[in-house]
């Protein structure tokens, strides 16, 4: 492989890599656990929070119901409110503010914070984390690529060292 083929090809393989800006924020929350990916767009956002609609859930590591989230922002001293979608129950707690927004982007707060329910009683605690980082297709092309520029540039030095001849 020429020198201008393996410019050539890193090249291209650099245009094919575009990062993922998405996140997966993991919620776990007494017997239920739910997701939601960064790029998901609430129902509604505005001064009172965020709603997301139509959250499918887990209980006990079977299929729970699907949740309308609301998360409460500042002004709303922050919590949630879990409504199920089908039967209407509504569960709502209060504490800290699990969001921040930056321009457009949201970004859930990871770590562990304890709700109290608005009707009294006692708190539960909430966990929020991010699923592990996948690498892109495009990534694992370029990083393939690289690699074999590697051992091409290697083996093709190899060829060329001179060799000594016995007389």
């Amino acid at each position: 492989m020429t020198k201008w083929q393996m410019i050539s090809v890193a090249a291209l393989a650099s245009l094919a890599a575009i990062p993922a800006e998405a996140a997966q924020f993991d919620f776990q929350f007494g017997d239920y656990s739910w997701s939601i990916d960064s790029d998901d767009a609430p129902y509604q956002n505005d001064t009172d929070g965020l709603v997301y609609a139509g959250i499918a859930s887990l209980q006990s590591g079977t299929t729970g119901p699907t949740f309308d989230i609301d998360f409460f922002s500042d002004s709303k001293n922050g919590g949630l409110r879990l409504t199920d979608a089908d039967s209407g129950d509504i569960s709502a707690f209060s504490g800290a503010t699990l969001y921040s927004i930056a321009g457009s982007a949201i970004r859930f707060n990871t770590g562990n914070f304890d709700l109290t329910p608005v009707s009294g009683g006692t708190p539960s605690r909430l966990t929020i984390s991010t699923a592990a980082a996948v690498p892109e297709p495009a990534t694992w092309a370029m990083m393939i690529v690289g690699f074999g520029m590697a051992g091409a540039a290697l083996r093709s030095r190899r060829r060329a060292a001179p060799q000594a001849q016995h007389a």
